[in-house]
């Protein structure tokens, strides 16, 4: 998980804040091209798995480990760079 990186680890909101808000102008920017390569599902990825990761009860639904690895299979059927 990316909160590992975190200096204060009794306040990770602005950590979880940053993840999200990374993840969601990632998600729009592959909605906008239309396309999208390996850095950039690799991002949604890395902040999917992070907040997974921290999302106790509340991700231990069958869906979300299926979204994982879903994403993390689309990592290998896209082109390293393009857009």
């Amino acid at each position: 998980t990316l909160l590992w990186l975190a200096k204060d680890r009794l306040n990770l909101n602005p950590w979880l804040d940053g993840i999200a808000v990374c993840g969601l102008v990632t998600a729009i920017l592959v909605f906008i091209l239309g396309a999208a390569n390996l850095p950039m599902l690799l991002t949604l990825w890395l902040c999917q798995k992070s907040l997974w990761a921290v999302g106790g009860p509340w991700y231990g639904y069958g869906w979300e480990m299926q979204l994982a690895e879903l994403g993390f299979h689309a990592l290998f059927m896209v082109p390293l760079f393009s857009v």
